[in-house]
């Protein structure tokens, strides 16, 4: 984990800072799922699935396992 990593997930904190709280774990969490090639989430919580959409019209949208 580093700086780049830490800079993304903290976009994507702000991206959703309105809408819902996003904090730092699950904004990690959706970022490195994005650099899978599947982008999978191991997960209770509905807001990677609901909530957070992809960055880019060309990235997949996170897919959330129980």
């Amino acid at each position: 984990m580093g700086r780049p990593l830490l800079r993304k997930a903290e976009r994507l904190m702000r991206t959703y800072a309105d809408h819902v709280a996003i904090g730092m774990t699950d904004a990690v969490n959706a970022v490195l799922a994005w650099s899978l090639p599947e982008p999978v989430v191991l997960a209770f919580d509905h807001h990677y699935r609901n909530v957070i959409a992809p960055r880019t019209p060309t990235e997949v949208p996170l897919q959330v396992l129980p």
